[in-house]
């Protein structure tokens, strides 16, 4: 039976075949599940950028082959790109950078297409997925922590609002999903008192300061707020090389990232260095060929304090539809050690 794209299918799909297994995704997404995450998807995105518009804040398209490092460079996809190489990118920052720093547009966003070599075969961890990203010029990291709970509220009450159908058919509990800002802020340093005399299922999660979130201690914190939340000033260790330091404390920057109960890490925000020989010295101490990066250098010579973040389509539709598994909500989900398929 073949049903118009305005129809609904009010009895189960005909298949004779296991259609959960990853082979075949292309059938599931005619399952009720799927459509609704479809759905929810659609009005949460789309009310985010719109109040970016609201905001003053214009779309921009940036490119995905690049010849940076935005993040780790052990995580990146590598290819012949003619003559030369070049990798998938991980971040828009630089470009939306370029933008703020030189031409009339001081608010600009971007959602593209992110690449990620991670070696995490998890519930959380897609190789591509997208990825909402915005530069703000004149700003600071309250500034750009306040407007990314904003118009993350913004594209949660939205699906509250419109979503109520498919919110049921996902089973998602909607109080819970009735969080208020703004959000709860504590510090990297809390989390490493936090962790202390911690455990879960018997494992003590305690982290050494300079180390990562490790996923059992940010599950552990999502329980304890049962709402999204922002860990700010991370190690300069752990943050990627544009990043600029606290100046009351040069080991720690002035960063954060916001997590989500179901979906761990959800944004990360940061205020970028304007100082270029800071900048070079970064570039120099993270081994990266500066060459490629010299254009990024270039524009601190044009430069006006700045900050931004990049939030995770997927992980933030976790959050939203209840779901553990990334897969599940990633229309056609590229994992690690596993082919794309289809």
């Amino acid at each position: 039976m073949w049903l118009s794209m305005n129809e609904k299918s009010t009895v189960a799909y005909p298949y004779k075949i296991d259609t959960s297994l990853p082979e075949h995704r292309h059938l599931q997404l005619g399952e009720p599940e799927q459509e609704a995450i479809r759905i929810i998807a659609d009005t949460a995105i789309n009310a985010m950028r719109n109040y970016l518009r609201s905001e003053g804040f214009r779309e921009v398209w940036s490119p995905t082959i690049t010849l940076m490092a935005g993040e780790d460079t052990a995580t990146l996809f590598t290819f012949h790109y003619y003559e030369d190489l070049a990798h998938l990118s991980q971040t828009a920052q630089p470009y939306l950078e370029a933008l703020v720093s030189v031409s009339s547009f001081k608010k600009v966003f971007s959602l593209t297409p992110t690449y990620r070599r991670e070696r995490l075969q998890d519930k959380r961890h897609l190789a591509e997925f997208y990825s909402l990203e915005v530069e703000k010029g004149h700003s600071d990291l309250e500034d750009i922590m306040s407007l990314n709970e904003r118009m993350f509220s913004v594209g949660v009450q939205r699906v509250i609002e419109e979503n109520r159908k498919e919110l049921d058919i996902l089973g998602r509990d909607v109080e819970k999903l009735n969080f208020k800002i703004p959000l709860k802020r504590i510090s990297y340093d809390e989390v490493v008192e936090f962790s202390k005399n911690r455990s879960k299922e018997g494992k003590k999660i305690k982290i050494e300061w300079g180390e990562s979130l490790a996923y059992e201690l940010v599950e552990t914190l999502c329980k304890e707020y049962e709402a999204p939340f922002f860990v700010t000033h991370l190690p300069e260790k752990i943050r990627p090389f544009y990043t600029q330091p606290d100046p009351k404390r040069k080991d720690i920057t002035l960063s954060y990232d916001m997590f989500a109960p179901y979906a761990g890490e959800v944004a990360t925000g940061t205020e970028k260095i304007t100082d270029m020989k800071l900048l070079s010295e970064r570039i120099e101490k993270h081994h990266l060929p500066f060459n490629f990066y010299r254009w990024y250098v270039d524009l601190r010579n044009y430069d006006i304090p700045h900050a931004g973040f990049g939030m995770g389509i997927e992980r933030a539709l976790q959050y939203v539809t209840g779901l553990e598994d990334i897969t599940k909500v990633s229309l056609f989900p590229r994992v690690p050690f596993t082919r794309p398929y289809p």
